[in-house]
């Protein structure tokens, strides 16, 4: 289940290698773009430093000055309804009554086991994506490490070698543990999907928000299959219960950063902010959501619309496939290889979703509904 570091070593030495010989700024780049990732990689494994040639670092920095730039007009293009959908969904969390719960314990799965719940729940989803999940960790392209990037799990697509490296930072083999892995091995079949086959999109899909609809459908059609197969009520639930608590910490987030009172102090795409220093804010918020405890906010925005709309989407991508497997497959393909390829109004018309829904989203309560429901009766816990 080891990354071979020797291997990415030698992946490396070898693109470099490439580098150096290329005979156009094109085909530095496309090599450049290879590379990056595999430093990260054994960065990861290692204390590796990357020393890249200068005209590439500045192809790189524009490469990410035009995400930013892309995203933020499509952020002033959508600040009100930012606005609205995240006091909205704040909302839907003080309705349905959402608390967070903690746990004393958890039953930890061995390898074994915790390998064979993986291969079942994605062979029961496919044997195509199975196969492809089995691959990487007999290629040993998938890794239990420390990260020290702030990431728990990371997924990183080689392109030019046709590789996804995934590596998670999880101490026990449990169903929290589980769905980080799956989530990660969703984006290596996201990668596998569009990489390499339209080189437009696998570019642009990048300027969306919608980075993370693939993991995040993929790792609650896992906590569903957990639940169902009754691995352990009790794991589970505390799994559902972390991924709703970071949905509302991204809407929090967005909620903040949209916020009418924040238009001067957003200077660029990495934003900090504590609340103690914004009492007004919080004020209007307290409103809206009661917080039962001091918050501190240290996020770039970006990452919280991808993982805010992305969980969204791939909740109603689940609640589809629960009624029609075959149908919601079918709309989850036809999302994929839409994406950075059409904008997101016509991106939802894929999946049977438009804004308003997003906006106020109705699943989203009822998901919370029966999640409180179940936390009482299965877990005899009282709020």
């Amino acid at each position: 289940m080891n990354i071979d570091a020797k291997t990415v070593l030698q992946e490396i030495k070898m693109l470099e290698w490439k580098l150096e010989k290329a005979n156009s700024y094109s085909k530095k780049i496309r090599i450049q773009n290879s590379l990056l990732p595999l430093y990260e990689v054994y960065n990861t494994l290692t204390d590796y430093k990357d020393v890249l040639e200068e005209v590439v670092r500045d192809e790189q920095l524009q490469y990410f000055r035009k995400i930013k730039d892309n995203y933020y007009n499509d952020l002033n293009h959508m600040y009100s309804y930012y606005q609205n959908s995240s006091k909205n969904i704040l909302k839907i969390y003080k309705d349905t009554c959402f608390q967070f719960f903690n746990r004393d314990s958890c039953y930890e799965f061995n390898k074994k086991e915790a390998l064979d719940i993986i291969y079942d729940f994605f062979n029961k989803y496919d044997h195509k994506t199975y196969k492809l999940i089995k691959n990487m960790i007999d290629s040993k392209h998938f890794a239990i490490k420390p990260i020290y990037c702030g990431y728990q799990a990371v997924c990183y697509r080689i392109s030019k070698l046709k590789k996804s490296y995934t590596i998670c930072d999880i101490v026990y083999f449990d169903i929290l543990g589980l769905s980080v892995i799956v989530h990660e091995f969703a984006h290596a079949i996201h990668n596998n999907m569009i990489y390499d086959k339209n080189p437009q999109q696998s570019t642009n899909y990048l300027y969306t928000n919608y980075l993370e609809v693939p993991s995040m459908y993929f790792e609650k059609l896992f906590l569903d299959y957990s639940l169902k197969n009754k691995f352990c009520d009790y794991d589970t639930l505390f799994a559902y219960n972390e991924l709703y608590n970071d949905l509302l910490n991204h809407f929090i987030g967005i909620r903040f950063f949209t916020h009418p009172k924040m238009n001067e102090m957003k200077l660029n795409d990495q934003f900090f902010m504590e609340y103690n220093v914004m009492t007004d804010i919080i004020e209007d918020l307290s409103s809206e959501l009661n917080p039962r405890k001091r918050v501190e906010i240290k996020f770039d925005i970006r990452e919280k619309f991808i993982y805010a709309y992305g969980s969204l989407i791939g909740m109603y991508f689940a609640e589809q496939y629960k009624n029609d497997p075959t149908e919601a497959k079918r709309n989850f393909d036809n999302f994929i290889f839409k994406l950075g390829l059409e904008d997101n109004q016509k991106l939802l018309n894929t999946c049977g979703l438009n804004e308003d829904e997003l906006s106020n989203p109705k699943l989203l309560k009822k998901e919370l509904k029966n999640h409180m429901t179940n936390i009482k009766q299965k877990l005899k816990i009282n709020y």
